[in-house]
């Protein structure tokens, strides 16, 4: 993953607009756990450009469960889930984690 991080993160300062490289460096310090407030501040401004790609809102879902923000990454969760308008079994598996959290929390 450290690699990744600093290929990332040479890319994104050789082309600082092109925004695949701040999704593919944020998604990979969410995704190793490196540094996931900075990773959502990545994957937020890719958002703001692509705001009907459902990556971001996957991956914004997972950085806020790695938080503890549990119905904000259900809400980009589910969103990422109807944007991809098919099965895909990791967003299903936060999906679910993510309830089970808020089950727990209101016992």
């Amino acid at each position: 993953m450290v690699q990744a991080e600093e290929y990332f993160r040479k890319a994104l300062s050789m082309n600082p607009k092109y925004p695949y490289y701040p999704f593919l460096l944020g998604r990979t310090l969410i995704n190793g756990n490196i540094n996931v407030n900075e990773g959502l501040e990545l994957i937020q401004k890719v958002l703001g450009i692509h705001p009907n790609w459902w990556p971001v809102y996957k991956w914004k879902g997972i950085a806020l469960y790695k938080m503890g923000e549990y119905e904000a990454s259900l809400e980009y969760l589910k969103k990422s889930e109807e944007l991809v308008n098919t099965f895909k079994y990791d967003i299903h598996q936060y999906i679910r984690m993510a309830e089970q959290a808020i089950d727990s929390e209101s016992y």
